[in-house]
């Protein structure tokens, strides 16, 4: 045979290889170029992910902003026309702008979270006693709302008796009795031994008019501070006589008396009126 016909049947056995091979090799492109889409699918979904998640943590860092700005309501702005709070607001304004700096710095700082809220809730609480008018309520219900906020914040990092009573006080103060009853049983039915939650229980149920219930929470507040170190004893003690002189006085001179040690001690016990500082932790 000679050399051009070898070549030939050469060239011919390569072209009938190749065609024969052809449904495979269109098949492995085929497939290659099926994964090539399938990866870009993948990264276009990854980066769709990636960019919700981004757009989700934009949303979270906004509703903290707004938490954070709602908590820098601080009441020294937009003032009723009241030379009380007026003064209130000047007396606060110093110690508000320097804890409220310490918590931009450092949101988790337990002593900072409790002076706010305590400050907060001082507050609050004379700005009730100096308000008539509906907007100067508003304005003392906004102080309280401060300190229930701080409070909150403060107990999902430190759980605390004392600032769960302080917090339970400050819903009464903006007169939500019911749910600041209600905070106080769940305490009381969770730390029977804590004197300051039956002191503040007997005198919610003492203003609400359930004298049975108030005489046997000061009896409790009584029993279990028998040294008398957190004040229950003597608050106790003081409440239980002025209900037996309702009883046992039933004239308007008594009632008179008892409905005025009843003002008097209408802020209740709690350690925050008591502590300025608020740095009992």
């Amino acid at each position: 045979m000679s050399t051009g016909t070898k070549v030939v049947i050469g060239v011919f056995a390569v072209i009938m290889a190749l065609s024969m091979m052809l449904p495979s090799l269109t098949s492995i492109f085929a497939h290659n170029e099926a994964e090539q889409e399938e990866t870009e699918q993948q990264e276009e979904t990854a980066d769709q992910a990636t960019d919700e998640q981004d757009k989700e943590k934009k949303d979270e860092g906004t509703d903290e902003d707004k938490d954070k700005d709602e908590k820098k309501n601080d009441g020294l702005d937009n003032v009723p026309d009241n030379e009380s709070l007026k003064s209130l607001a000047d007396d606060n304004k110093d110690k508000v702008e320097k804890l409220t700096k310490r918590y931009e710095e450092d949101p988790k700082n337990l002593a900072t979270l409790l002076n706010l809220a305590n400050t907060y809730m001082n507050w609050g609480y004379s700005a009730k006693q100096s308000s008539s008018t509906d907007e100067e309520k508003e304005y003392s219900q906004g102080l309280l709302k401060n300190a229930v906020s701080y409070f909150d914040s403060y107990l999902e990092l430190h759980d605390s008796n004392a600032a769960k009573v302080d917090r339970a006080l400050c819903q009464y103060y903006m007169d939500d009795s019911d749910d600041a009853i209600e905070s106080l049983e769940k305490l009381a039915k969770d730390n029977p031994d804590y004197p300051l939650v039956w002191a503040n229980l007997g005198m919610l149920y003492e203003q609400q008019g359930e004298s049975e219930k108030a005489s046997d929470a000061y009896k409790k507040a009584v029993e279990t501070d028998p040294n008398d170190e957190y004040g229950a004893k003597s608050y106790g003690n003081s409440r239980l006589i002025a209900l037996n002189s309702k009883v046992s006085s039933p004239s308007d001179a008594g009632d008179a008396g008892a409905d005025k040690l009843s003002k008097e001690t209408e802020s209740g016990l709690t350690s925050t009126l008591s502590n300025s500082t608020g740095l009992n932790l």
